[in-house]
């Protein structure tokens, strides 16, 4: 019984091991030109790391947007980096601009993806996606279209 208990234990942890996805070090251009990668966020003391990855214009851009803000709330002293896969900085103001309008988030980043690499680091080319990793940089949370659409 004892070995049973040490070797389920043993598998367990394997099995949970593997399922843990942690935050890439990603590096993405940020809409002043300044590069950006995860080692280098500022030590604000975040809980949740939410990473937005959508294009600049959408078929459901208003509804998505409506959901994210909705949840990010949920999330209280977060990072927000919203990771655009164009290189249009003019076509990634307006949207903010229109989409996240009087909404406030002290740490907001805007990020552009031109090199495309969000696939090789994150995994999927899915957009819109909601990805929000806790502190210690694991993936706590997916939202994907199929979320918001349901509303």
């Amino acid at each position: 019984m004892k070995y049973s208990l040490i070797l389920f234990c043993l598998l367990w942890g394997s099995l949970s091991a593997q399922t843990v996805q942690l935050l890439p070090d990603f590096t993405f251009t940020q809409l002043n030109g300044k590069i950006l990668s995860a080692t280098d966020l500022p030590k604000e003391n975040a809980k949740y790391t939410i990473i937005v990855y959508s294009d600049a214009v959408c078929d459901n851009c208003q509804a998505y947007f409506s959901f994210f803000l909705q949840e990010a709330s949920r999330y209280a002293n977060s990072r927000v980096l919203w990771v655009c896969p164009e290189n249009d900085p003019e076509k990634m103001r307006k949207f903010l601009k229109e989409y996240l309008g009087a909404s406030s988030f002290p740490n907001f980043y805007a990020l552009t993806d031109s090199n495309k690499n969000f696939v090789s680091w994150f995994g999927t080319d899915e957009k819109p996606l909601i990805l929000v990793y806790d502190d210690l940089g694991r993936l706590v949370k997916v939202y994907q279209q199929s979320d918001w659409k349901q509303r």
